[in-house]
């Protein structure tokens, strides 16, 4: 059985969340994941920082997490480099607090405090994607790299991919820049450790 091209699968999985986003059940199983999500995190012991995303077009919405750990957590924000990406610490969820960057996703309007190496063996980054591998542990996101190079440059983050049950596949392409998540959550289940 051959693995499909990432771009074969990047156009099956863009329909099928562009159709999901537009049911009732698009809000609810955020939600659903999002509670996962933070169910792992606040059973995890030495974690400061949590590095989020802000959601584009029709990706899993989960601002009400990042409400929920907002106090408690550090979180930051990516900004979308030349090449990388660039995470800032946000104290407010307000939208006033974002402004469009690269590609028109949101992005942190106040950039004064940058994340850090150091800081990655207590942080967890919550990864988006728009296909995820229980098997491999890997994901496939918009095909331009960016949080493969983030996650390479800080080695020893624990990152969990975050989507809807239906971007899961069996079987993706690897590269060997590809770096695996640790976890992958999604409405309906946690894989990985």
């Amino acid at each position: 059985m051959s693995v499909e091209s990432a771009g074969q699968i990047r156009r099956i999985i863009k329909q099928k969340r562009q159709d999901f986003s537009k049911t009732p059940s698009f809000i609810q199983d955020s939600e659903t994941a999002g509670n996962n999500i933070e169910i792992i995190i606040r059973g995890m012991d030495n974690i400061r920082s949590v590095l989020c995303f802000y959601p584009i077009r029709d990706e899993i919405r989960l601002m009400g997490l990042y409400e929920r750990l907002l106090g408690d957590y550090e979180l930051y924000f990516p900004v979308t480099g030349e090449v990388s990406l660039l995470f800032y610490r946000v104290d407010d969820l307000a939208d006033s607090s974002f402004s469009p960057g690269k590609m028109g996703v949101l992005e942190p309007c106040d950039r004064s405090v940058e994340f850090k190496a150091p800081e990655a063996q207590s942080s967890i980054a919550i990864v988006p994607g728009l296909a995820f591998s229980p098997v491999s542990m890997g994901r496939i996101g918009y095909g331009k790299g960016y949080y493969d190079r983030f996650l390479a440059a800080f080695y020893g983050i624990y990152t969990i991919g975050a989507g809807f049950e239906f971007q899961l596949v069996d079987e993706l392409p690897i590269e060997k820049w590809d770096i695996p998540l640790n976890m992958i959550v999604t409405e309906h289940g946690i894989y990985g450790k």
